[in-house]
């Protein structure tokens, strides 16, 4: 317990990730080798509490119309797309609590970003006409969720802010580039501009990255665990029954499975577990968080931040940074490259933390600062270009998206197909 107190403290709480002492250095990492060997707790989350419980739990055997297992942003959108078609009779039923899965460990970046690669794959792929669908359906999966937090009043630090999608190749050495940029032009229309020399380094200083796509529309963040636990208590005033604290053990048959409390007979069902789903179509990836201490408007306007940009080098290789500006100006940086079973554990982890201040350091090298809150979390990723989405018999699984917006797209193509209606994404998901 004092080794994982001495690890958790140096890692956490005391170690700017700029300037360091030797003695802190030698501190940290014996701390660091120890960690690796020894189990440690992982630090509050910076979103607040995994434990905060709103609904009941499951309490006596149920029936219902359409079962929903997963409390996470693709369950919650599952119920939303099933209420809008006009179906009642809609349960959802949570492990745990509403968002403590991927959405509550996530960043809270909501982007107009595919889930694998970059929007050229898709073009590349699909095709223009597809490809335009798809980012078209992730738009509209980003005006649902303003709608739903401005009509509900969800105070969840929602706002917008352009997406800087960072790339190390100069466009100016490679004709291929300026070939693929257009392509996707054409199909995300004025929305994507490119940004390079001056104007890549007014926008965000960096001498890692040699240009960057910028989208100005349509990408969101929010506290993802306010916003999922908001979009629940809407669902829930609309008539959906929501459980906590109920564990899907197992399906009886295609009508009934059972949970740690009991049975439940659903003539269609719905799984939407996250990184619990496990599925031949799936892989498992861990990522890891760090949220510094508040900057001053100072530190924010020479890392080039102030105008509250999020980014991400995603699709450049199999590891990937990405981040932005918390609503309270902290820095939060992300990095995922590790994959790992479906049960992995939610410790911290150490070697992506080091990483992650490596990161600070060499791109903001005049930013002294302090990591305050920092975790780790699995989390699921389909196999192909786009999420899983499979019917068999009543039930359909979803799973894989990645990201926020595309486990919404994953969630309105689902409920077309459990309900047998047309979907303008039925060739892509198929």
């Amino acid at each position: 317990m004092v080794l994982q107190a001495l690890y958790v403290f140096t890692q956490v709480q005391s170690r700017p990730p700029v300037k360091q002492t030797l003695a802190v250095t030698l501190v940290t990492t014996l701390a660091t080798l120890l960690a690796i060997l020894l189990p440690m707790t992982t630090p509050k989350l910076f979103w607040g509490s995994l434990k905060t419980t709103t609904f009941p739990k499951q309490t006596t055997d149920l029936e219902t119309d359409y079962l929903i297992v997963g409390g996470g942003i693709t369950g919650l959108a599952a119920a939303y797309f099933l209420l809008k078609a006009g179906k009642r009779r809609i349960t959802i039923i949570e492990r745990d609590t509403i968002g403590s899965g991927s959405t509550g460990h996530s960043a809270g970046m909501l982007v107009t970003e595919p889930e694998q690669g970059e929007w050229y794959d898709m073009v590349r792929v699909y095709g223009p006409a597809l490809a335009k669908k798809y980012y078209e359906a992730h738009v509209a999966a980003a005006t649902m969720v303003e709608k739903i937090v401005k009509d509900n009043n969800i105070e969840c630090r929602f706002k917008t802010h352009d997406y800087l999608h960072l790339k190390k190749s100069d466009p100016r050495r490679s004709v291929s580039l300026m070939r693929e940029y257009r392509a996707v032009q054409r199909v995300l229309g004025n929305n994507l501009e490119l940004l390079k020399g001056s104007a890549l380094q007014k926008e965000l200083p960096s001498s890692l990255f040699r240009y960057a796509e910028r989208l100005r529309k349509h990408n969101l963040v929010v506290n993802p665990l306010m916003f999922s636990r908001g979009f629940a208590d809407y669902l829930s005033k609309k008539g959906v029954t929501i459980l906590e604290h109920t564990e899907f053990l197992k399906s009886l048959n295609s009508s009934t499975v059972t949970t740690n409390r009991g049975t439940i007979a659903a003539k269609h069902i719905v799984l939407a577990r996250g990184y619990a789903e496990t599925h031949n179509r799936l892989n498992h990836f861990l990522t890891t968080i760090a949220v510094t201490k508040p900057l001053s408007t100072k530190q924010l306007t020479s890392i080039g931040l102030h105008d509250k940009d999020m980014f991400d080098n995603i699709g450049e290789s199999s590891t990937f940074f990405y981040g932005r500006i918390t609503g309270d100006n902290r820095l939060l940086v992300g990095f995922g490259d590790k994959q790992v079973k479906a049960d992995a554990s939610t410790t911290l982890h150490a070697p992506h933390l080091k990483k992650i201040e490596k990161f600070i350091q060499t791109q903001f090298p005049t930013l002294t600062t302090t990591i305050a809150y920092a975790w780790s979390a699995p989390y699921a990723l389909a196999k192909g270009r786009v999420p899983l989405v499979s019917l068999k018999h009543n039930i359909v699984t979803i799973g894989g998206a990645g990201i926020q917006l595309g486990s919404i797209v994953a969630a309105s193509y689902a409920v077309s197909t459990l309900l047998k209606k047309s979907h303008p994404l039925k060739r892509l998901f198929s």
